[in-house]
């Protein structure tokens, strides 16, 4: 899980934003994937 903390981004590389950046999107898509509890009653 990404942590929300104060990250001081100028002083960042290039390699560790988009690690960053990476993370946040993983785990953003992943939390939005996340099948609703009816899920399988939906379905049928």
């Amino acid at each position: 899980m990404v942590e929300k903390t104060n990250i001081k981004w100028l002083e960042l590389t290039d390699n560790a934003i988009l690690q960053q950046l990476g993370a946040f999107i993983k785990e953003t898509r992943l939390s939005q994937n996340k099948p609703s509890k009816n899920w399988q009653q939906q379905r049928v």
